[in-house]
């Protein structure tokens, strides 16, 4: 099982919503809980004490307004471009994680990370856990088999950087340090409670057949 990303929900006969292209449903499959650092320690070899690098919040950084600069033009273009089937995806990817990620997959750095996938599906909604306000869903993808294949976040609390880790335009060294990083990720997240999940009808789901495009990362060895 694999939690994880975007989705775009869309009629199928069973559900009663459309959602186009600007509205993108982006429900993020996560498999990492999002960790900010403030203080890195940067001990080098030989040295009797820990060196460390303190970085003091500011307000330089927009990430509201970067995410607003993206969004249409950027964010939205590439997850209805550039998406993989998720049941293929998935097919491979348990597997072989490395070779999948090779393929299917994208992380900024070579060595050492995780690979992010942008993928895409249909299923139907097995369970909503709709209380929460770290809200999920239950999918079972097609064909359909009964069991759970994927966990998609709904909101209004979403966890984790798979929107942001699988951006290609999108790397660390474009930011002033890790502050600024876990900004961004948490402003794309907040975008997309606030543009699509938050007009999301959460009644009545289960049953329902949703068609979604989205993300998630390597789940670690």
């Amino acid at each position: 099982m694999l939690r994880g990303l975007m989705g775009q929900l869309k009629s199928s006969g069973k559900l009663n919503c459309l959602l186009r292209i600007n509205n993108l449903l982006i429900l993020i499959m996560v498999l990492f809980a999002i960790q900010s650092c403030t203080v890195v320690d940067n001990e080098e070899e030989g040295d009797k004490e820990a060196k460390l690098d303190i970085y003091f919040v500011d307000d330089t950084f927009k990430a509201d307004e970067y995410v607003t600069g993206i969004w249409e033009s950027k964010v939205i273009p590439l997850f209805e471009e550039k998406t993989i089937d998720l049941g293929t995806v998935l097919s491979s990817y348990s597997k072989d994680q490395e070779e999948t990620g090779a393929k299917f997959g994208y992380r900024e750095k070579s060595e050492g990370s995780p690979w992010n996938f942008r993928v895409k599906g249909t299923g139907k909604i097995l369970k909503a856990r709709t209380k929460s306000r770290a809200a999920t869903m239950e999918i079972d993808l097609e064909p359909l088999d009964g069991k759970k294949d994927a966990i998609i976040q709904i909101g209004p609390v979403i966890k984790g950087t798979s929107i942001r880790d699988s951006l290609d335009f999108v790397t660390f060294g474009m930011f002033t340090n890790q502050i600024e990083y876990a900004q961004l990720a948490n402003a794309l997240n907040k975008r997309t409670y606030q543009d699509v999940l938050s007009k999301f009808d959460r009644t009545s789901v289960i049953g329902k057949t949703v068609t979604f495009k989205g993300a998630f990362t390597q789940m670690p060895y």
